[in-house]
C-alpha cells in the first residue's frame, strides 16, 4: 500500500508538504503542488480518512438521539434512522445512536468528549434542556420537532395542521361527534411537541367540547379509551401503536362504521386490516431534510433553515 512517505519521495518533498497539498491548510507553490498531485495520481495514493479527520479536528461521526420502543412506533423510528444513515454515508460519515435514557448528561458527555461532529435530536419535549445544550456547545445540530424558541434548525410536520385536516375530513363525511386518540407522551410536564401540537390543532377545529384522551397501546388501554369517549362517530388517531387495536375493537363491537383518520406514515396505514384515509407523516422526507440541514452546517456551505412539512390527506 502506498504511503504518504512514498509520495513524498517520488515528488521530492517532505511528507508534511504532501499533507499540506492534500489538506489545503497551508499555501504551497503551484509548481510543488502540481508535482505532488502528479505523484499522488501515478502512485494511486489514497489519504487515510481517519487521520485526515483527526488533523482537521473532525470525528467523521454524527450523533442521533432517537427514542427506543418495542411497539409499532419502532418501525417509524427505524425508518428515520436508516434514512439518516444513508445521508451520512453519502457524506462519508458514520452514525452513532445516543441513548435517550441518558438524557442531558449523556448528550453532554458525547459532545464534551468530542465523539460526534454534530447532533440530530428526535422526540423533543415542549421545553427540552438538550436543545439548549446543543446551542450552548456551539456544535452543529438539528431538531426533529418544534420545541419553541431555539436558534437550531427544526424539521417537523405541521401536526396542528394535520389534526385540523383530519377533523375537516371527518366533517365532510358528516361526522359530528369526534375524538382524538393521543399517546401518553401528550402528558407532561412538559409533554412531547408533536402530541401537544396535534391536540391544539384538534381542539381548534373540533371545538373544546370534543374529547381528547391519551391511551396506552394495550387491549385494556384501548377498551378503556373507547369507553371514556362514548358514542363518537369519528376518531382522529395520533398513536400508531394503538391504531391496529382500535380498528379491531371497533369491528368486534359492531362499530366498524366509526370513521378513523390516523396521522401516520403510509407504511403503517398500508398494513392495517382495513384501508383508511390518513394524514401522511413523511418520515423519509423529514429524516433526509434533517440530515441535509446538519451537513449544510458541517460543510459551512450554506445556511440550514427550518423545514415544516405541510400535511397531506391520503385516500385509502
Amino acid at each position: 500500500m502506498t504511503s504518504i512517505a512514498d509520495v513524498a519521495r517520488a515528488a521530492g518533498v517532505s511528507p508534511s508538504t504532501v499533507s499540506y497539498v492534500l489538506s489545503g491548510r497551508r499555501p504551497i507553490s503551484l509548481e510543488t503542488r502540481e508535482r505532488v498531485l502528479a505523484a499522488v495520481r501515478e502512485m494511486g495514493y489514497r489519504p487515510h480518512a481517519a487521520a485526515g479527520a483527526l488533523a482537521a479536528g473532525r470525528t467523521g461521526v454524527v450523533g442521533l438521539v432517537a427514542p427506543r420502543t418495542a411497539d409499532l412506533t419502532g418501525v417509524i423510528i427505524h425508518q428515520f434512522e436508516t434514512t439518516i444513515l444513508d445521508v451520512c454515508r453519502r457524506h462519508g460519515y458514520d452514525l452513532l445512536l445516543l441513548d435517550p435514557a441518558a438524557g442531558e448528561a449523556g448528550l453532554r458527555r458525547a459532545i464534551e468528549s468530542r465523539r460526534v461532529d454534530g447532533v440530530i435530536l428526535m422526540d423533543v419535549d415542549a421545553v427540552d434542556p438538550r436543545v439548549a445544550l446543543i446551542e450552548s456547545a456551539g456544535i452543529p445540530g438539528v431538531v426533529l420537532g418544534s420545541p419553541g424558541e431555539t436558534g437550531l434548525p427544526c424539521v417537523d410536520l405541521d401536526f396542528a395542521g394535520a389534526a385540523r385536516l383530519a377533523v375537516r375530513h371527518l366533517a365532510r363525511q358528516g361526522r359530528t361527534s369526534v375524538a382524538l386518540l393521543s399517546p401518553p407522551e401528550l402528558l407532561g410536564p412538559p409533554g412531547k411537541c408533536y402530541a401537544r401540537s396535534a391536540r391544539d390543532g384538534f381542539a381548534a377545529a373540533a371545538g373544546p367540547a370534543q374529547p381528547v384522551r391519551v391511551c396506552e397501546p394495550t387491549w385494556d388501554g384501548v377498551r378503556g379509551w373507547l369507553a371514556s369517549v362514548g358514542e363518537v362517530d369519528g376518531i382522529v388517531v395520533q398513536h400508531e401503536a394503538a391504531l391496529p387495536l382500535l380498528l379491531t375493537l371497533l369491528r368486534q363491537s359492531g362499530r366498524a362504521d366509526v370513521a378513523v383518520v390516523p396521522i401516520c406514515p403510509g407504511s403503517i396505514a398500508r398494513q392495517l386490516e382495513a384501508p383508511v384515509d390518513h394524514v401522511e407523516v413523511p418520515v423519509a422526507s423529514m429524516a433526509a431534510a434533517a440530515a441535509s440541514a446538519l451537513f449544510a452546517q458541517l460543510s459551512r456551505s450554506g445556511s440550514a433553515p427550518s423545514t415544516i412539512f405541510e400535511p397531506l390527506l391520503v385516500p385509502a
